[in-house]
């Protein structure tokens, strides 16, 4: 028997009769007796023991021996209105089976503690003692835990307040585990925001796992002559902007600045392609080349007319100054005619007045044509 003092009754479950073991559950609430007829019970024992678990409601019960006198070594609990077979991990006695044996409650620790009976493998007594409590049932408050931890809404068998942590997970209530993903029943949520949050990594229990520079956040991207590089996580949760490039002589690619070119509008403005690279273009073109062709042209000039001078050599000199002095001395219509000098070999030196010598015109004719032949110069240059 067990005194249930949640609700205030006593609990009662099998024994021995003349007929035999007995399988049935009675409750005494001080005043009456009540046979109570659960679905599911122990199977019928004597020589079993009972104890009130007071944090979790609950009234335990181990072993005992069946009418055959073989050992059980199972454990159920009884909640006030079934019985649970609840298959811990480790059972005393497991192959054997314990009989007369003493159970309580410890309260403090949250403990059920077992001590001696009857041990059928030695057939005699036993001095061992065993604790049992419960974990992984549901709870909103550490009092109503064996463990005294109410995590994550079960019983816990250890602390479990890691950002990582859960005690709660499928399978595996009561069991502290350290997770994956995203932490858990209200934890706090792992630092940093998109493609640079962290998460658990289901190694580390305390705190997430953070991205780092290997994490790519946003992709690279070229717009405007400037190429942008992929931005990367920085390992704090946020994500850092690349650096930014100046295509150059180059346009923009699809993400990156072009580097090589097969056409100009691989090229960036002022700049053209040849031999596969853009290079600065060259202002002048066709207008440059006539320039510079006719600069050629009139420097030669010189040099021809004084070689053809050399060549021509005096009787040419001389045969372009008698040209010259008959042009000169014709006479049009309304001239007055010089006077005839007379034959003699001194001569008189005569001339008409207003009049120069052919001999002192020569030179004057000369600087005149040497004129305008720069005159002609310059105007087929400004052409």
């Amino acid at each position: 028997m067990a005194f249930d003092s949640a609700r205030g009754k006593t609990v009662l479950f099998g024994g021995s009769a003349t007929s035999g073991v007995l399988s049935d559950t009675w409750e005494w609430n001080g005043t009456a007796w009540t046979e109570r007829f659960p679905a599911t019970t122990p199977s019928a024992r004597a020589a079993h023991a009972m104890a009130f678990d007071s944090a979790r409601g609950a009234t335990v019960l181990f072993g005992g021996a069946e009418s055959t006198g073989a050992g059980l070594s199972d454990t159920w609990e009884w909640d006030g209105t079934t019985w649970t077979n609840t298959l811990p991990a480790t059972i005393p006695f497991e192959n054997s089976g314990l009989y007369s044996h003493s159970v309580a409650y410890d309260s403090t620790r949250g403990r059920t503690v077992l001590y001696g009976g009857g041990d059928f493998s030695l057939e005699g007594l036993t001095a061992a003692t065993w604790e049992y409590w419960s974990y992984g049932g549901g709870c909103t408050a550490n009092t109503e835990c064996d463990t005294g931890l109410c995590v994550d809404g079960v019983c816990c068998e250890t602390a479990c307040d890691g950002q990582c942590q859960a005690c709660n997970e499928p399978n595996q209530a009561g069991t502290c585990v350290t997770v994956a993903g995203t932490p858990r029943s209200g934890r706090p949520a792992c630092a940093g925001t998109g493609d640079c949050q962290g998460t658990c990594d289901g190694t580390t229990a305390t705190s997430c796992s953070m991205p780092d520079t290997s994490k790519t956040c946003a992709a690279g991207s070229c717009a405007s002559g400037t190429a942008t590089a992929a931005s990367t996580c920085d390992g704090a949760g946020t994500c850092q902007a690349g650096m930014e490039t100046n295509c150059g002589a180059y346009t923009c690619g699809t993400d990156t600045c072009k580097t090589t070119c097969t056409v100009v509008g691989d090229c960036a403005t002022g700049y053209g392609c040849v031999g596969g690279a853009c290079v600065v273009e060259q202002d002048g073109g066709a207008e440059a080349g006539e320039e510079a062709g006719e600069d050629a042209a009139d420097d030669a000039a010189p040099d021809a007319t004084a070689e053809a001078s050399v060549e021509a050599g005096p009787d040419a000199t001389a045969e372009a100054s008698v040209d010259a002095g008959a042009e000169n001395d014709t006479l049009e219509a309304g001239d007055v005619p010089a006077a005839a000098t007379p034959a003699s070999d001194s001569g008189c030196g005569c001339r008409l007045a207003g009049t120069t010598p052919f001999s002192e015109r020569v030179p004057a004719l000369a600087l005149v044509a040497l004129a305008g032949a720069v005159i002609v110069r310059r105007r087929n240059r400004s052409l």
